[in-house]
C-alpha cells in the first residue's frame, strides 16, 4: 500500500507517486467501467484537448507574464514561473494526501461513513481500512 502511515514521510510524499502500478492493479483499474464518464462531452475536454492547452497553460502563459508585466529576463521567468512554480505545485499537492495518511486523523474519533464527512473532508473514506476496518457503517465490506 503506497500510503501506508507507519512507513517514512519521504515514502509517503514521493515514493508513493513515482512508483509505477503492479500488473495486479493495471489489470484491475482496466475493469473499471468508464463509459459513462467517456461519454460525457464535458468531462473529456480535458482528455481532447490536452496536449493542446498544456503548452499554452502551463508553459507559455506562465513565462510569458513575468516577461509582460514585470519586465524579468527570460532565464529568470522559465526558472520562477516555470520550473519552481511546477516544483512547488506538485509538491504541495503530493502533500495534501500524505499529509493527510501521517497526520489525518485521531485514532480516538468515532467515524461513520455519512455525505456530511464527505462534504467536509472530502476524503476520510481511504482512511477507514486503516483505522476502524470493521466499523459497521463504513460499507467496506458490501453494505
Amino acid at each position: 500500500d503506497p500510503y501506508y502511515s507507519d512507513k517514512d514521510f519521504l515514502h509517503g510524499q514521493v515514493f508513493a507517486n513515482i512508483r509505477k502500478l503492479s500488473p495486479r492493479q493495471e489489470r484491475l483499474l482496466a475493469e473499471v467501467d468508464m463509459r459513462d464518464l467517456e461519454s460525457d462531452r464535458i468531462v473529456m475536454f480535458q482528455k481532447r484537448f490536452y496536449w493542446l492547452l498544456y503548452p499554452v497553460l502551463f508553459v507559455l502563459l506562465p513565462i510569458n507574464a513575468p516577461l509582460e508585466y514585470w519586465g524579468d529576463t527570460v532565464q529568470a521567468a522559465i526558472f520562477v514561473a516555470f520550473s519552481l512554480r511546477y516544483l512547488l505545485v506538485l509538491n504541495v499537492a503530493w502533500m495534501i494526501n500524505s499529509a493527510h495518511f501521517v497526520w489525518g486523523l485521531d485514532k480516538n474519533h468515532k467515524q461513520s461513513d455519512s455525505n456530511m464527512v464527505f462534504l467536509v473532508t472530502k476524503s476520510y473514506w481511504p482512511q477507514y481500512h486503516y483505522l476502524l476496518p470493521f466499523d459497521y457503517q463504513s460499507g467496506e465490506f458490501g453494505s
